[in-house]
């Protein structure tokens, strides 16, 4: 990927229509921003002692926008759901994350990743992406690192064996 805020990402696309696609980056933090920081700035009390919740990079745009990326099994009036997996950017959501309420399963999110109609099409027939099926072991693995190994290894590909490299023989 030409891009560099997708250099070695992993995007877990969750919108596809003729309207265009939406994804969020599952594999990137922003390391100088925490949970604490955005309870903080939304003004969110927390009885939780231990705030171990990492603030992922969801993509270049409308950054200053949260996402919780989640199981289904805790619905939110306002989520968005979609194979077994739901999308929220409500409030609500992240004052019950704050207060041990929320998914088991989440990804805290700032920002997502947005292509108009027909741009992800034309992305993938440039081969600049790598098509993965869902994995929810991957998805929601503290491993951040490894994600987009393991998600290669679940259509066999070996990065060592990779190069950006053409020629014609």
């Amino acid at each position: 990927m030409a891009d560099q805020r997708f250099d070695q990402s992993v995007v877990y696309l969750f919108l596809h229509n003729n309207d265009g696609a939406m994804g969020i980056v599952i594999n990137k933090l922003f390391p100088e921003i925490n949970f604490k920081k955005i309870l903080s700035k939304l003004n969110i009390m927390s009885n939780q002692a231990l705030m171990d919740i990492n603030i992922h990079y969801g993509g270049p745009v409308e950054i200053e926008r949260g996402f919780v990326l989640h199981s289904t099994k805790c619905k939110n009036i306002s989520s968005l759901n979609t194979n077994n997996i739901s999308i929220t950017s409500s409030v609500k959501i992240i004052t019950d994350l704050a207060n041990g309420n929320g998914p088991e399963n989440n990804i805290f999110v700032l920002g997502y990743a947005g292509w108009g109609p027909g741009q992800l099409e034309y992305e993938l027939s440039k081969n600049a992406w790598i098509n993965t099926p869902y994995n929810k072991e991957i998805m929601f693995d503290k491993d951040i690192k490894s994600k987009r190994q393991r998600a290669l290894e679940t259509i066999g590909v070996n990065l060592s064996k990779l190069s950006s490299n053409v020629g014609n023989a």
